[in-house]
């Protein structure tokens, strides 16, 4: 039922899935993974949201994904009109004996009914709003190399190229361990507080199949990159 509800949603991402959420839930014990839906009178799911649900003592965080990932409500195209308000509700109904909480979402391509929808659901309380921005790639890579890319990027790159630099796609267990061998050395350079574990490369790896690609840069038999 969630998968066709993510075929039917042209608000759908990766960071949807089961397996993204089964993948955070495995590698973070205190994650809850939690699904609002909403179905049709064949008990067809029209609607729904994952949440992730991050408890502690005094305080309950719910996210719709977790570290900036896309979340937020997926509904069939052309039903939005007609489930915003039950969105509302659901989500009223999920947080009502919780106090105090955060609520936390991320939208991608979502229509503004349903943007609505969750502004209405918590109509008190602190609220804070941020936008990024979106790159539009159908001009192609060449063009965006070209005018998007700074100078210095361009000939850093070009200079890896002729010094024997080469881009090998790796979706094994292996593969994965290297790459978390490079981020965890990258990050204590960025002195995180919170560095991911090596479990999360792996779950993401291993649940979500083709959807995952890893690219690693090769130079002298060695992973640079």
């Amino acid at each position: 039922k969630w998968e066709s509800l993510l075929n039917s949603s042209p608000g759908a991402t990766v960071f949807h899935t089961a397996e993204w959420a089964l993948a955070l839930q495995t590698t973070f014990r205190d994650f809850r993974v939690k699904y609002v839906v909403i179905q049709d009178q064949n008990g067809r799911y029209v609607a729904g949201m994952p949440l992730v649900q991050d408890r502690s003592l005094i305080f309950s965080r719910y996210t719709s994904m977790p570290f900036g990932t896309y979340g937020g409500p997926l509904v069939v195209e052309g039903l939005e009109k007609e489930v915003s308000a039950f969105i509302s509700v659901s989500l009223q109904g999920l947080t009502r004996a919780v106090s105090p909480f955060s609520f936390c979402c991320v939208l991608y391509n979502t229509p503004v009914l349903l943007e609505r929808a969750l502004q209405n659901a918590f109509p008190s309380g602190r609220r804070i709003r941020a936008t990024t921005h979106l790159m539009d790639l159908t001009p192609g890579f060449l063009k965006l190399w070209d005018s998007l890319f700074d100078k210095e990027t361009r000939t850093c790159a070009r200079k890896a190229a002729r010094s024997g630099v080469t881009v090998v796609e790796n979706t094994t267990e292996q593969g994965a361990a290297l790459l978390y061998s490079l981020y965890k050395r990258q990050a204590a350079s960025w002195k995180m507080e919170r560095v991911y574990p090596a479990r999360l490369v792996s779950e993401i790896v291993n649940r979500m199949g083709q959807r995952v690609r890893n690219w690693t840069g090769i130079l002298r038999g060695s992973a640079v990159c």
